[in-house]
Parts: structure tokens; sequence; C-alpha cells
């Protein structure tokens, strides 16, 4: 769709906008003028919005020119939830420039609060991103963030990245998160759902069949389907 550039466009009465025109009023001064100048500047390079959430439109024309507004001003808004927000936008398949960005980001302490989703924490948006991105040219730090025992348990993303994009040389990888009786069950389920993408080229019976009589639901259903 790309982002808007229809001057005659607005996005004012929309539903989400007025959302956002309540969450807006609860900004700080700060962010309040963070925002202004970022919609200031993606309008002076041809687009017109008025919302933080037409960012979401972005599409593989507005990689070169949007990417690089959003990263510099994104992590300079002392709102967690716009931050992470506009780090979720940067997540279309094809936007290779920001796969540095987000890893780098990513690499950074976890914001997780016990009692929230992990899935909008900074590690859970950022690799959802990069889960979308499908950069190829990245594999081996998605294999050395899985490794990393600071960052192997919001590895799921990557697990899951790693099986769409047939990486053989993970596989080994998923087995051993399987048969580590200390794996979070979560990442189990994912590294199931990762070998699943290797069941023509490979018997994964004897490796998942066992889940199939898990005390966790996510991984006996992961397992059955795994195997049909």
């Amino acid at each position: 769709m790309g982002i808007n550039k229809d001057r005659d466009f607005s996005a004012k009465k929309s539903m989400i906008a007025t959302m956002e025109d309540e969450i807006y009023k609860e900004y700080s001064e700060h962010d309040k003028a963070l925002h202004d100048a970022l919609i200031e500047e993606v309008n002076n390079n041809g687009y017109y919005i008025q919302y933080e959430f037409q960012l979401s439109w972005l599409d593989k024309e507005d990689f070169l020119i949007v990417d690089d507004i959003i990263m510099k001003y994104s992590v300079q808004f002392e709102r967690k939830k716009t931050r992470h927000g506009l780090f979720h936008y940067l997540g279309v398949r094809g936007n290779y420039y920001a796969t540095d960005f987000l890893l780098e980001q990513f690499n950074k302490p976890n914001d997780y609060a016990i009692g929230t989703e992990w899935n909008t924490s900074r590690r859970g948006v950022c690799s959802s991103a990069l889960e979308s991105i499908r950069d190829k040219s990245r594999v081996d730090e998605y294999i050395k963030t899985i490794n990393n025992a600071d960052t192997r348990d919001d590895s799921f993303f990557f697990i899951l990245l790693l099986g769409e994009l047939r990486v053989e040389k993970a596989i080994p990888l998923f087995v051993d998160i399987l048969s580590d009786d200390n794996s979070d069950y979560e990442l189990k389920s994912y590294a199931i759902k990762a070998l699943s993408y290797f069941k023509k080229k490979m018997d994964i019976k004897p490796i998942v069949e066992p889940f199939l009589c898990s005390e966790y639901e996510v991984l006996r259903e992961r397992a059955r389907r795994a195997l049909k």
C-alpha cells in the first residue's frame, strides 16, 4: 500500500486516529515534540501523514527514505509503547535496510515486565519484525543469538525464522533445544515448528513424536501438526 502521498487524504476521522489523539494528550512534552518533529520530517519527504500509525503502511518504495527517519526518532521516545510500535513498523518483508538496527536493539537488555505480554517487550517486538523481514544474509547472527545464554530465552522468532528460511545447518540446534531438559517449553514449541519445515527432507518423527505425550498442550499440538 505504501505511506500516503495524497495531500487530499486525511486519516483524522478514523477510529485509530481518535485513539492516537488521546494517547498524544498523555505524552510528555519531550515526546510531543518528538512526535511533531517525526511527522514533519516524514512529510518533508513527499508524504502526507498526521499520525504515527500511518507509518505502519510502510512498503518497499518507502524503505530508503522512511526507515532512517523511524530509526532516528524511535529510540528517543520516553514512552515504551511508542518506541516499540515504531520498531514494529519496520517489520516489512524485504526491508533489509532495517535488519542491523533491529538486531542492535534486540541485543540490548530486554525490558520485559512480569504481567505484560513478552511480544510487546523490546526483544519480542524486534525479533518479530526481523522474522517478518526474513533477511537471509544474517543467518549466522540468528544462530549466534539462539546459542547465546543471554539471549536464548528470547530467541523464539529466530528459531522460527531459521525454519522458514530452511537453514539446514540450524537443524542440530533445534534438536539440541528439544533434547535439553532445561530448555523452556515454549522455546521447544518453536523448535518443533522450525523442524516441521524439513520433514520432506528428513524423518523428524523420532525427534518430535515424544512430545505428543508432553504435559504441555502447546507442545502436544505443535508435535501433532508437525507430524501430519
